[in-house]
């Protein structure tokens, strides 16, 4: 019986270390067994979303066969739950300004739908439950992420799934038959879900509703059509929920098959598989890299014993003193490499801050007027603060995403030949890049540098960004909490404000107010990428003094070869034969890991 890619990874990691202990690179081999602990147990997050009505809730009860997620046509999820596995029910609740969350321990499933659904006052202005069962449908490591429609007026629940959103593992979007997919919906995949989900499919509900299989195909096609992108044509799955549901009442083997959720369960494994496989392939590079750095200098070792190259010796030399000056360029903040890369990173900056000026323009000339002529905003002005609250909210996570995206596009440029609109992420901003062909190689060491030491992670891990969303855990902090001096800064100076009767008054002293949450934005925009430029300096720094204590150590290496006998020579070049046989071998291995070799 054929190993479980996991169980290969870890001969390969088994017969890797006495090979790296060897060349003395424990450190190395530590970062490869703590990556691969990481890929074992990390969870798979699946994020649901769509628009209202459209059956999440239903969705993910019927996929659970556990009515865990309340469901009612007349009133909205407004809430994000995160549910997973549990050796006994455990549910916490994080509540409050999300400039300031506060979390309580509930007592019992019934409270779920007390503080899921409703508006934001109804459920005690309830932000996230994390919600922990004994399902055996999450026990191999699924974390199901219920999030509020998309396409309704309130922009808290923009912000809770735009946050959302690029913390998924896989993205499952969820229409129905009820209606063809409106323009918002359209509009959400290609601008959301399409360039930011690493695994995703479009599930349509209520597929009991098509006359006939012909009918379900066309409709398949055209939401296939809609949905296309650059990247692929997403999987498009009907299901019905309520026959599903209907099943673990009546037991009906008819309503399991028309179900289709085995197709929906099938896909979600699939999907989950091909996401591991993503992580197992990163850190497989970065063990090929690692005994890349160990096959070179035997083999040239014992290519300089069969045919002598006298200049070699010379010749690397006049490569480690290339790559220190490198180095020195690196250590000089005016050096012109420098230079070039604070333009670079400067650019993407700027992309950020331009989209955060139109937003901040649209909120005080537009959105702002709409929202005050609301007879929720004259009768409770309180209810206009948090509104806007929360549109501050719904830009700042836009604003992430394109931070996210940035850090990466710079990090792919910098080490590419390639131009920046090769990148098929969303970012709309095309960057210049001046560097020359040696400062790009210098790029691509850094680059393989960070996909290495942090598999399928992503450069934001560097700056603390969202690390612990990335590292399996889920929880409303860092990158909320970066924005809550934005957020806070609305609700507590508007307060005075809402005492006045007067709706036009009190709009002309919110919009000051809109305008410094903006630069308490701008702050947070500048201090992301300042810290990012720190950090891809410094790891440029490591890789490039890796490159150059790899050299060197060869260079000793071949000066002590120069000085021995030819006898000597020539047992040498047996002992280092013998010693490249299990690298050579370990390298065959792990290049045909998760590959066809018939391809």
């Amino acid at each position: 019986m054929a190993k479980d890619p996991i169980s290969q990874m870890e001969d390969i990691v088994v017969s890797l270390k006495p090979i790296l202990a060897k060349s003395k690179k424990q450190l190395d081999f530590k970062s490869v067994e703590d990556s691969l602990d990481k890929i074992k147990h990390r969870e798979t997050n699946i994020l649901v979303c769509g628009e209202f009505k459209r059956g999440k809730s239903s969705f993910i009860n019927a996929f659970l066969e556990q009515e865990l997620c309340p469901v009612d046509t007349n009133i909205a999820t407004a809430a994000v739950s995160i549910i997973k596995y549990g050796e006994k029910v455990r549910i916490t609740r994080q509540f409050g300004d999300l400039s300031n969350l506060q979390s309580e321990e509930l007592h019992s499933l019934e409270q779920i739908t007390q503080y899921a659904k409703g508006k934001a006052e109804d459920i005690d202005n309830t932000v996230l439950l994390e919600i922990e069962v004994p399902n055996q449908k999450l026990k191999s490591g699924i974390v199901l992420i219920d999030t509020p429609g998309v396409g309704g007026l309130d922009p808290r629940h923009a912000f809770l799934t735009n946050y959302f959103l690029p913390k998924a593992d896989i993205t499952l979007f969820i229409t129905d038959k009820d209606s063809p997919m409106t323009s918002t919906e359209i509009e959400f995949f290609a601008k959301k879900i399409a360039p930011y989900s690493r695994q995703c499919a479009v599930i349509v509900n209520k597929a009991d509703l098509f006359k006939s299989e012909e009918e379900q195909k066309k409709w398949v096609a055209d939401v296939q059509n809609k949905c296309k992108n650059e990247k692929a044509i997403p999987k498009v799955i009907p299901i019905s929920a309520m026959l599903k549901l209907e099943f673990l009442k009546t037991k009906d083997a008819e309503d399991l098959k028309d179900s289709n959720f085995d197709l929906i369960e099938k896909e979600i494994n699939s999907l989950s598989e091909n996401f591991k496989k993503g992580l197992l392939l990163e850190l497989k590079n970065y063990i090929l890299s690692l005994l890349d750095e160990v096959h070179k200098p035997i083999i040239t070792q014992i290519e300089q014993i069969r045919v002598p190259d006298h200049e070699l010796i010379e010749k690397l030399e006049v490569e480690v003193k290339g790559y220190d000056q490198q180095r020195q360029k690196l250590s000089d903040p005016n050096s012109e490499y420098r230079i070039n890369l604070a333009s670079i990173i400067n650019q993407a900056k700027n992309g950020v801050e331009l989209r955060l000026q139109e937003e901040s323009i649209l909120l005080s000339a537009n959105k702002l007027q709409l929202l005050a002529c609301s007879p929720n905003a004259r009768a409770n002005h309180n209810w206009l603060t948090q509104e806007i609250n929360n549109a501050v909210g719904s830009i700042a996570s836009e604003l992430d995403l394109m931070i996210d995206t940035a850090f990466e596009q710079v990090m792919f440029i910098v080490g590419s030949d390639k131009e920046s609109t090769a990148f098929t992420s969303r970012f709309d901003y095309k960057i210049k890049v001046n560097l020359t062909p040696s400062e790009k190689s210098l790029g691509s060491i850094a680059h393989n540098a960070v996909k290495h030491s942090l598999p399928a992670m992503g450069v934001t891990m560097l700056v603390g960004g969202i690390a612990s969303i990335l590292t399996g855990g889920l929880s409303l902090i860092p990158s909320i909490l970066g924005i809550g001096s934005a957020l806070a800064y609305i609700t507590k100076n508007a307060k005075d404000s809402a005492k006045s009767s007067d709706t036009a008054f009190f709009v002309n002293q919110l919009n000051p107010q809109i305008q410094i949450a903006m630069r308490h934005l701008s702050s947070y925009i500048g201090s992301r990428f300042a810290d990012f430029n720190q950090q891809l300096i410094s790891i440029l720094q490591e890789s490039v003094q890796r490159v150059i204590d790899n050299k060197s150590s060869v260079i000793g290496s071949l000066t002590k070869l120069k000085a021995e006998s030819v006898q000597q020579q020539q047992l040498k070049s047996k002992l280092l034969s013998e010693e490249l046989k299990p690298v050579e071998n370990l390298m065959a291995v792990t290049k045909l890991f998760l590959s066809n070799p018939f391809e």
